[in-house]
């Protein structure tokens, strides 16, 4: 028998990350469709390729380059927890 998010669990298995991605599955359970779109847009606007990440990079605020590249998989990890209840739901 699987429990609850067993999905998270593989030979990778991070808590930090895996923690990200529950708060995003947990933060799509309680907004609307509305507000998990508009906060979809901003995060997804904040971590898509380019030069520049102004969230990250607020986040990163005097850690080195590796903490920057965890924080970028954090929020990367937020959104795909909102994207699974959604795609849940559908």
């Amino acid at each position: 028998m699987q429990g609850e998010h067993s999905d998270l669990v593989d030979e990778d298995f991070d808590y930090v990350r895996a923690g990200a991605r529950l708060l995003g599955r947990d933060i799509a359970k309680v907004l609307s469709d509305q507000a998990i779109a508009e906060v979809l847009l901003i995060l997804e606007e904040q971590t898509a390729d380019g030069d520049r990440y102004p969230l990250v990079e607020d986040m990163s605020r005097g850690a080195t380059g590796e903490q920057f590249q965890e924080n970028l998989i954090l929020l990367k990890n937020l959104i795909q927890g909102m994207l699974d209840v959604a795609e849940e739901e559908q």
